[in-house]
Order: C-alpha cells, then sequence, then structure tokens
C-alpha cells in the first residue's frame, strides 16, 4: 500500500492505548513499517513544534509515497479500528482519505502467500 508522509503521520492515531499481546505486535511491527527515517525527516525539512500544539511541518512537494507491505493481519487490525471509529462517527475530517484507501483494500490484496509446514 503506497502511504505518504501525512498518512504515516496519522496511521497511530488508529491504535489504542492498550491492547491483548497479539494487538500490542500488531502495532509495534506496524509502527515498524510506518516510522519516518531521520534521512527521510531531513530530505523534507520535517519540524515538529514542542508545545500541546503539536504542529507538524515539511516540504510537501519534496514527499515521496513508499510502498509499505502489510501482512492480512495488520490490514485485519487497522480495517477493524476505522470500523470501530466509523461506527461511533469519530472519524478525524482530516484522516478521511487515509482511512478510505485502507477500508477500501480488498480481499485479493490482503492475500498472503501460504507455505506448507514441514
Amino acid at each position: 500500500m503506497k502511504l505518504s508522509i501525512k498518512d504515516r503521520i496519522h496511521i497511530p492515531s488508529l491504535f489504542p492505548k492498550a491492547g491483548d499481546m497479539v494487538t500490542l505486535r500488531i502495532i509495534e511491527d506496524l509502527m515498524g513499517k510506518t516510522k519516518l527515517s531521520q534521512e527521510e525527516m531531513d530530505a523534507v525539512g520535517f519540524k515538529a513544534s514542542a508545545g500541546q500544539d503539536g504542529m507538524i511541518s515539511y516540504n510537501w512537494d519534496k514527499e515521496a509515497d513508499i510502498e509499505v507491505e502489510l501482512t492480512s493481519a495488520e490490514l485485519t487490525f487497522l480495517q477493524g479500528r476505522i470500523k470501530e471509529l466509523d461506527t461511533k462517527k469519530e472519524i478525524p475530517r482530516e484522516m478521511f482519505d487515509l482511512y478510505q484507501r485502507i477500508s477500501e483494500v480488498t480481499l485479493v490484496e490482503k492475500k498472503e502467500e501460504i507455505k506448507p509446514k514441514k
């Protein structure tokens, strides 16, 4: 799935503050796949304010999307969290595009290679 810097900044908004071991493992894996590297932040002039406003700025023109491979478990987790927020009518407007793209990934796109047990 192609994700922009903005997408990767917003993905953690789907993470609960607490969960079971499996959920926390999925969150940790997603954080690793979507985190911004120091090189990326330097390339786009990324700046985050230290205040409570949490403002983030960077040069949008230098942004490059990256391809992030999501496992079936990760995608199912993200889609489930989006459904929960949708049911509660708590989807933030600025995240609608990202949430919609995640929600529309089909089962064919989620298919993982199944390896036979030895």
